[in-house]
């Protein structure tokens, strides 16, 4: 349950350097500070995007919550152009450029690798045809050192919220 709520808070809120549990001795039900759940999801509710210590900042992508499990989207986050995929329940977001030939992903395609389980993923550039695994940030698997530039993302099933660096935000 620590472990649980420890991933829900430093997702919520990454802004967050540390979590202390405090547990009181012999009694379960002891009162204490409470974090309402909604407060966890306040930056997916709010109606300006919020922006972190490090200047990113949280923007609502209504494009996202719709898209079908096996689909590639490019949108526009702020400034800054993403492709975004989905692979079953789970969305990959990633800068709108490939490692390899720095175009942008118009016409990629998403596929099982040749082998692969049901749950692989991998992004193919439609101009160079290289090959991303999302599931591994987005690793070049054709050649050593190469990856995509992975974005967090924030969902709630109704809300898709990723974050953009400042140096690309409006």
């Amino acid at each position: 349950l620590e472990l649980a709520v420890r991933g829900a808070v430093e997702a919520a809120a990454p802004e967050i350097t540390s979590i202390e549990v405090e547990t009181a001795a012999g009694d379960d039900n002891a009162a204490g500070p409470l974090v309402p759940v909604d407060s966890l999801f306040a930056r997916l509710h709010a109606d300006a995007a919020a922006v972190g210590a490090d200047g990113a900042s949280w923007e609502v992508v209504p494009e996202l919550p719709g898209l079908e499990s096996g689909a590639v989207a490019r949108v526009e986050v702020g400034r800054m152009p993403v492709v975004a995929c989905r692979v079953g329940t789970d969305l990959f977001a990633f800068e709108d450029r490939c490692a390899r030939c720095e175009r942008p992903f118009d016409g990629a395609t998403l596929a099982r690798r040749l082998g692969g389980g049901a749950g692989d993923a991998v992004l193919r550039c439609a101009t160079c045809r290289a090959h991303y695994d999302v599931r591994r940030a987005g690793v070049c698997l054709d050649e050593d050192g190469g990856h995509l530039a992975p974005l967090p993302l924030l969902a709630d099933g109704a809300t898709v919220c990723v974050s953009v660096p400042a140096a690309v935000a409006p």
